[in-house]
């Protein structure tokens, strides 16, 4: 509804408006329209007023309402760049310039620094195994050790790369047994290389916990999507 305070106001203030997807319907749109400066952000649901965000050190922080109907509502001004989030009952809005599930390609530069090791120790073991005269049980274990996992590494970022959250878990699963392998068979065998090995395998597992998180979120806003998907299809 237009009110002459809104009418006199826009004499002065140039507005905006973008529509979010509600993330729990996503036929359905929640109106967030501001003023310039990200002054008086207002939320409208189904032509009814949610909440207003008259300050911007509120808008920065994070400013939550209670609706009936939606449960939760949050919106938040994002820096670098701006951008205003909207988030229900902590699943943010498909348009969110940070959805989770299109978030998840950023995660492919936590797996780099096992990709070179990999592709670098594969690349030196296959030239030892075809090289040598004698091939040995040994050379074949270490080349698969570091050939799998190499290939599996780039399959998963080819994966996050079309948003799709497993292929954050075949990562993560591969340098997991990458660590562990190694490091179970320097206990029956006291091998240092071993224990260098798992060590070194050690150090990227604790970079790929940084963003479980993130790969989490991303996880159930995909599984919230294809089910409210379905649920709009089957009606």
């Amino acid at each position: 509804m237009i009110t002459l305070k809104r009418l006199i106001r826009g004499a002065f203030f140039m507005e905006y408006q973008k529509k979010y997807r509600n993330p729990k319907n996503e036929s359905e749109d929640l109106i967030v329209s501001w003023e310039r400066g990200y002054r008086e952000v207002q939320i409208h649901y189904r032509d009814q007023l949610v909440g207003v965000v008259s300050g911007i050190r509120d808008l920065l922080k994070g400013k939550a309402f209670t609706d009936p109907s939606l449960g939760n509502v949050e919106v938040k001004l994002e820096e670098d760049p701006y951008f205003i989030q909207l988030i229900v009952d902590g699943y943010h809005s498909p348009d969110n310039l940070h959805y989770p599930v299109n978030d998840l390609k950023n995660l492919r530069s936590y797996f780099i620094p096992s990709l070179l090791f990999n592709g670098i120790a594969t690349f030196i073991n296959l030239i030892l195994y075809f090289t040598g005269q004698i091939i040995s049980l040994e050379n074949t274990i270490y080349l698969f050790y570091f050939l799998i996992p190499f290939v599996l590494t780039i399959v998963g970022n080819i994966i996050l790369s079309t948003k799709h959250w497993y292929g954050f878990l075949i990562n993560f699963i591969t340098a997991l047994l990458q660590f562990l392998l190694p490091l179970s068979f320097f206990v029956l065998s006291g091998d240092p290389v071993l224990l260098t090995l798992s060590i070194l395998f050690s150090i990227q597992v604790i970079l790929m916990l940084i963003p479980v998180k993130r790969a989490y979120r991303a996880f159930t806003h995909d599984r919230l999507r294809k089910r409210t998907n379905q649920e709009t299809i089957d009606l």
